[in-house]
């Protein structure tokens, strides 16, 4: 199938340089502005605790009281949902640029093939260098894996985006079977110790590798203050501490989860694009009913994981458990409901200071992503502040809004006296293999 019957969202632009500023769609900004505010959200779990803090609240930053509250809220309204936004909004983006070159009689894939190759380059720095949780080498490689697919109608990129998205939760299954039947094993192993029995070899392995796998997914209290330690010293021993996460997230961690998730995304994006709905071309009528929808869905189900979650006492079968199918509609359920808000708060007029300030956000995406990283490893990491597992989950949200007000006020000035934010200015210069220019 092919695009042919989709709507035409824009206008054929028929310059090959990039898109100027009254050539944008001002939604996709507002929606891109959003998606990298809220993605700090969850973000500054990495950059301040412990890596597995960010799933297993027992790990870092508090897990009773206002810190549950603060963790069960970026469940629900923030993990996977921000992030999931800005993937489809990268596959939509490439549905505009394509439309635009092609329009005017270039190649689009030359200058597409270099744009995620220098993607690419910014994500192996970022990520090797300054943050494990960089997010750029893999919109470069999903990127390239979506690339072939651009001439697919909406219908059939929306239905296999989805399909695609939800091949994690088979791996996850899977994962939580082996992890729960080990589980099982290894108590009635430990039951029969503590009755003096003598162990079978078998029983004396799953105790074993129940103990390995424990301490490797839920790590104890020791390699928690292990970690901290690194993560408050020296550069060097930050970069080989982050240096074997970065790899195995790249490897082993792209091929179950990472992958299947942006890329996902990414369809449904690209489908969303073509049917006029992440631009605006819908009814109001629609976007509030999908806004209610969404919500009253997605905060079911996301309200059901966490609960489980919480009583189980965080326990490692639940984590992986049936219940990522239901996480993982909730993220679908809850990002409907989140891009027709968005959506709706463009086309009511209201606060017109706020969405001018998210609209040069977004334009400026790339710049206040890197920004975020600069910022918080000098806050957090021993070769500045030091403060890495000093500071609970309500004190990040403080470091969050600080963050945000300083964003959306500087990325609106900036964008009145530039074409772009510093690092889109050098990655289009790149791309395009000229300099561009900059003042307005």
């Amino acid at each position: 199938m092919t695009e042919s019957g989709d709507n035409n969202i824009v206008s054929e632009l028929k310059s090959t340089s990039p898109v100027s500023s009254t050539e944008r769609i001002e939604i996709i900004d507002l929606l891109r502005g959003c998606a990298i505010l809220g993605i700090l959200v969850i973000n500054i779990m990495g950059y301040s605790m412990p890596e597995k803090a960010m799933e297993i609240p027992n790990a870092g930053g508090g897990h009773t009281g206002v810190n549950l509250i603060v963790w069960s809220i970026g469940n629900l309204f923030f993990l996977q949902k921000f992030l999931s936004l800005f993937s489809m909004l990268f596959g939509a983006g490439m549905i505009l640029m394509w439309r635009r070159i092609e329009s005017s009689g270039r190649q689009f894939s030359p200058i597409y093939y270099r744009r995620l190759g220098w993607l690419l380059l910014f994500g192996i720095v970022h990520a090797y260098f300054l943050w494990w949780g960089d997010i750029l080498f893999y919109y470069a490689v999903c990127g390239l894996a979506v690339y072939p697919l651009r001439k697919l109608s909406a219908r059939t990129l929306i239905v296999s985006g989805f399909l695609v998205y939800m091949v994690t939760s088979l791996f996850y299954i899977g994962i939580g079977f082996g992890i729960g039947y080990l589980k099982g094993e290894a108590e009635t192993a430990a039951l029969a110790q503590e009755e003096g029995k003598e162990l079978t070899s078998d029983q004396e392995g799953s105790l074993s590798l129940w103990e390995t796998l424990s301490k490797e997914i839920a790590p104890t209290p020791e390699a928690i203050a292990k970690e901290i330690e690194v993560y408050q010293s020296g550069y060097w021993s930050i970069f080989a501490k982050r240096f074997l996460n970065v790899l195995l997230m790249q490897t082993i961690g792209f091929v179950i989860y990472i992958f299947w998730h942006i890329l996902g995304m990414m369809m449904i994006g690209m489908g969303l694009f073509k049917t006029g709905f992440l631009t605006g071309l819908k009814s109001k009528k629609f976007y509030l009913a999908t806004m209610v929808i969404g919500y009253v869905v997605g905060f079911s189900l996301s309200g059901y994981y966490v609960d489980q979650y919480i009583n189980s006492g965080f326990a490692l079968d639940v984590l992986f458990g049936d219940t990522v199918i239901t996480n993982r509609l909730a993220v679908i359920a809850t990002l409907a409901g989140h891009v027709s808000l968005i959506i709706l708060f463009y086309k009511s007029n209201l606060w017109s200071w706020l969405r001018q300030s998210l609209i040069a956000v977004g334009r400026m995406a790339l710049t206040n992503y890197l920004t975020h990283t600069v910022v918080f490893i000098f806050i957090f990491y021993g070769f500045g502040l030091g403060l890495f597992g000093t500071v609970d989950r309500l004190g990040q949200i403080w470091f969050v809004f600080g963050m945000w007000g300083l964003q959306l006020v500087i990325s609106p000035l900036w964008m009145k006296r530039f074409r772009f934010g510093p690092v889109e200015w050098l990655w289009r210069t790149l791309t395009y293999g000229k300099k561009q220019p900059m003042r307005i």
